[in-house]
C-alpha cells in the first residue's frame, strides 16, 4: 500500500550503515491555547506585480547577481563563466554579497540568499533533488534548486534560455524575464511515496548524533540518502529532546 517500516540503508557508494537503536521522543499532551486575534491593521494599497525586468538593454547589463553562501566553488564558477562570457562582448554585470548594504534595484538571487525579504526565503528542499525554479518574484529573478548539482542545472538554463548566451553569441542587444519564462521543475516522480517509523510519518523526524562527533558523516549520509530517494529532508541535530528522532547509537561502516 505504499507505507512500510525499515530501518536498514544500503548508501549508494557500495556499503551498508548499521545502528543499535532508534530512539522516539514525544512529549505534551497534545492541545494548545489558542492565541487572542489580533485587531486588523489597515490594508495598505497594494503594489503593483512586476510582470517583466529587464536583465539587458542597448548591449548594457542592468542587473547584478547575488549569490547565497555555503554552496561549493562549482556554483561561483559557474556564475563567473557567465560575468567573464558577457564582459567579452562588452556587458559588465557585477556579483554581490549577500548582506544588507549591497542591495540593488535588478537582481538575479542565486540560492538561498537571505538578506532580500522573507518573499525570496523559500526552501529548497521542498523542490526534490533534482528539482529547481527560475522565478520572478517582486521585481527580482529567484534562481534555486533543490541541491546544488540542480541549482548549477537552473544556472545553465538561466544562461542560455533567459540571456540567450552560448559560446557562439556574438553580442546580445536586450534580455527581459517575464512571468511566461518562470521555470518551475519539482521532483515529485519517487518511486517510494511514504515511509513511516513507529507508525509516525518520517518527515516528523530528526536525526541526532548523541553529541557524537563521528556520527556526523554517517548522519548526513542518511539525510542524504532519505532526500535523494526519498524527497524528505531531515534535519540534523546534537541532541533531540521532545522531538521524533533517529538517534545514532554506533555505526559501523562496511
Amino acid at each position: 500500500n505504499g507505507e512500510f517500516t525499515f530501518f536498514q540503508i544500503e548508501h549508494d557508494l557500495g556499503y551498508t550503515f548499521y545502528w543499535d537503536s532508534i530512539k522516539v521522543y514525544y512529549e505534551g499532551n497534545g492541545t494548545t491555547t489558542p492565541d487572542t486575534p489580533d485587531t486588523p491593521d489597515t490594508p495598505d494599497t497594494p503594489t503593483p506585480a512586476v510582470t517583466e525586468l529587464s536583465l539587458i538593454e542597448g548591449g548594457k547589463g542592468k542587473f547584478s547577481f547575488v549569490v547565497a553562501s555555503g554552496y561549493t566553488g562549482e556554483v561561483n564558477k559557474a556564475i563567473v563563466e557567465i560575468t567573464t562570457s558577457l564582459e567579452k562582448i562588452g556587458i559588465e554585470v557585477e556579483t554581490l554579497q549577500d548582506t544588507k548594504d549591497t542591495v540593488t534595484e535588478c537582481e538575479v538571487l542565486v540560492g538561498s540568499v537571505g538578506t532580500r525579504g522573507d518573499q525570496y526565503k523559500i526552501d529548497e528542499h521542498s523542490l526534490g533533488y533534482e528539482g529547481y525554479i527560475i522565478k520572478l518574484i517582486d521585481g527580482k529573478v529567484l534562481i534555486l534548486g533543490g541541491s546544488e548539482s540542480a541549482l548549477l542545472d537552473a544556472i545553465a538554463e538561466f544562461k542560455k534560455d533567459i540571456l540567450g548566451l552560448t559560446k557562439k553569441t556574438p553580442s546580445i542587444d536586450s534580455a527581459v524575464m517575464t512571468e511566461e519564462k518562470n521555470v518551475e521543475k519539482i521532483q515529485d516522480d519517487y518511486t517510494i511515496k511514504s515511509v513511516t517509523i513507529a507508525e509516525s510519518d518520517l518527515r516528523d523526524y530528526v536525526i541526532t548524533t548523541s553529541g557524537q562527533a563521528e556520527a556526523e558523516e554517517t548522519a548526513r549520509a542518511i539525510q542524504e540518502h532519505f532526500y535523494k530517494k526519498i524527497g524528505v529532508w531531515l534535519d540534523i541535530v546534537d541532541t533531540a529532546e521532545g522531538e521524533k528522532a533517529i538517534s545514532i547509537i554506533q555505526t559501523n561502516a562496511k
